[in-house]
């Protein structure tokens, strides 16, 4: 039973990881974020008091119009 737990979770992750619509940018925010904590091992941690980079799907704020 947690053979095939594990091997479900596995799967669901890869599968949320290698998505065709939102993958790419799914595993270049894990990249970057390991990256930043020296996990990697390749790359300069972030300095601290930088600020985070610019983020390309955040969503846009909507403005009520009067």
């Amino acid at each position: 039973m947690k053979k095939l737990l594990l091997a479900m979770a596995l799967g669901a992750a890869l599968a949320w990881l290698f998505d065709p619509e939102a993958g790419s940018k799914r595993r270049d925010s894990l990249r970057r974020k390991l990256n930043e904590r020296g996990i990697t091992g390749k790359g300069a941690p972030a300095a601290p008091g930088t600020p985070p980079p610019l983020v390309d799907d955040a969503p846009t704020l909507l403005t009520a119009s009067r």
